[in-house]
């Protein structure tokens, strides 16, 4: 039993490592590509919006030649729909 939750809390431990280092990935995604061409200010602003406002945004963007995987859109849409102006680490 003691060696199941050892096993148990070790697998938390490692998805939760894995979210925050995700997390901080598109976080560096945001800054390159939304930055390239304006002030990640102007995304802090729009925060708040859902993740379709945002997967229209981000394709609209990439349509016009932000340079970003195709594959990202949804990703990048689902992880600004979750962020807040206080806690989006590019907003600070």
């Amino acid at each position: 039993m003691q060696r199941l939750l050892c096993l148990a809390l070790a697998l938390a431990l490692c998805v939760t490592l894995a979210a925050a280092a995700a997390a901080e990935d598109m976080a560096d995604q945001v800054k390159s590509s939304c930055a390239s061409c304006h002030s990640t200010k102007r995304v802090c602003t729009r925060l708040g919006n859902d993740q379709a406002y945002w997967q229209k945004t981000i394709q609209r963007m990439v349509d016009i030649g932000t340079q970003m995987p195709a594959n990202a859109v949804e990703p990048m849409a689902a992880y600004l729909a979750g962020q807040t102006k206080a806690a989006a680490p590019f907003c600070k």
